[in-house]
């Protein structure tokens, strides 16, 4: 019969400690060197383990995981297409390629944090998502995209003030049969409690380009960020649609709307795009 033997010097050994990867050899025969550190594997290691459960699809700026129980991106995104891929190709790409610092506020899963990296490929992205099912997404999709060293995401809101705040119940936004559109949950009640802060806080290095995408929450953001915008002057690009915030959940008489806050800080020309969205910018003298 057939006689197997093992050449002992092939075994693996059983104690973990002696379990070292050791790429000396193929750095000195090969020129290879590790393209990431190991914090950054692990990190994408976990990534992908704890995305196994995300519905993945294929878009141009890369894959992205879906919620599945949000129908408003599932409907969109389910064919491939990236959630207003239209808008982010044919008008705010040219406002962002030679951004070299850009906000995304209302970032959602990151359609356009990571819409934005792809087409401006040195810009550093700040993404901020309150809601935390849909960050854990955001977060994973950036992950999954390589995108940490240059897209920071941050599980909070934006705001006039720092402090906590509830959003709308998913019932407001919930369509019959469908699932919910969680994107247009607003500052409400019967929601989720979520962390607020301002947009000043962050001591950003610089400020080209920042979309505002709230649910009528829009002039907060703005009046939390007033001292960063004056001093780098972005351009602005906005959604104002129907939905408004309560005063009285903020702490105001009145919630001032973008074109109240920005006019008064020198952004006199707002232009309408397209879907209740506006796009300003202080003209040069």
């Amino acid at each position: 019969g057939l006689v197997l033997k093992i050449n002992p010097e092939f075994y693996r050994p059983a104690e973990v400690d002696l379990l070292v990867a050791d790429f000396t050899k193929a750095r000195e025969k090969l020129g290879w060197h590790p393209t990431i550190d190991f914090q950054t594997l692990v990190k994408r290691m976990l990534s992908t383990d704890c995305g196994l459960g995300y519905f993945t699809v294929n878009t141009f700026a890369g894959p992205m995981a879906i919620d599945m129980d949000d129908c408003w991106i599932r409907n969109h995104m389910s064919v491939g297409a990236m959630f207003e891929e239209d808008l982010i190709k044919n008008e705010i790409s040219k406002l962002i390629k030679d951004a070299k610092y850009i906000v995304d506020v209302g970032a959602n899963i990151g359609c356009h944090a990571i819409s934005y990296a792809n087409i401006n490929k040195t810009a550093e992205i700040w993404a901020f998502e309150p809601q935390k099912t849909l960050f854990d997404i955001l977060k994973f999709n950036v992950l999954n995209n390589g995108l940490e060293g240059r897209v920071h995401v941050c599980n909070t809101a934006l705001g006039h003030l720092k402090g906590h705040i509830t959003l709308a119940s998913e019932d407001t936004q919930k369509f019959e049969g469908q699932g919910v559109n969680k994107g247009g949950l607003g500052f409400g009640e019967g929601g989720e409690t979520i962390e607020v802060n301002t947009l000043d806080s962050f001591n950003l290095p610089g400020l080209d380009f920042i979309k505002i995408d709230v649910e009528g929450a829009e002039g907060l953001v703005l009046t939390g960020g007033v001292e960063t915008i004056k001093k780098y002057k972005p351009i602005i690009f906005f959604e104002h649609n129907y939905q408004t915030i309560n005063p009285d959940l903020v702490g105001l008489d009145h919630v001032p709307t973008p074109f109240e806050v920005l006019s008064k800080i020198g952004y006199k020309m707002f232009r309408y795009v397209k879907d209740d969205n506006y796009v300003t910018q202080i003209e040069e003298k």
